[in-house]
């Protein structure tokens, strides 16, 4: 595994869909100040646009030749795009928390939805799906 190349990839893959995570909320209409859980209809246009944002980085991840194509490789990228992306929720909402600002009691609520687990399994799938795929491609 390219350890390097994984995080930055995740990082930039955690940039894209928090972007267009903004852009669907302005879209619909969702209310971002968590005090309103996320709509159903929310949850599904964002998981498959993070699912699609998943698959091509980890097309991109793949496509260097030092890098093995296979699906135990995307599956250390998919943890590698969910250690990223706790991290990272980590690092911005923990001080907004403790700023006052944020209601943690919606926050966690966010966190306990069935969608948001859906949301992380499939990323952290994705690539093992585009490693398992890649690799069948190189073989035929």
């Amino acid at each position: 595994m390219n350890r390097k190349r994984a995080f930055w990839i995740a990082v930039l893959l955690y940039l894209a869909t928090f972007i267009v995570g903004i852009g669907i909320a302005i879209f619909l209409g969702t209310d971002l100040t968590w005090e309103e859980p996320i709509s159903k209809i929310h949850w599904i246009w964002s998981i498959m646009l993070s699912v699609l944002l998943a698959g091509l980085f980890s097309m991109w991840y793949f496509k260097d030749k030092k890098v093995k194509s296979c699906a135990a490789e995307g599956c250390y990228l998919g943890l590698t795009f969910f250690a990223v992306g706790i991290f990272f929720d980590l690092l911005f909402l923990i001080p907004y928390l403790l700023s006052g600002i944020g209601d943690a009691s919606a926050l966690v609520g966010h966190y306990k939805d069935i969608w948001f687990w859906v949301s992380v399994i499939l990323i952290v799938l994705t690539p093992v799906v585009v490693g398992g795929w890649s690799d069948l491609k190189k073989k035929k």
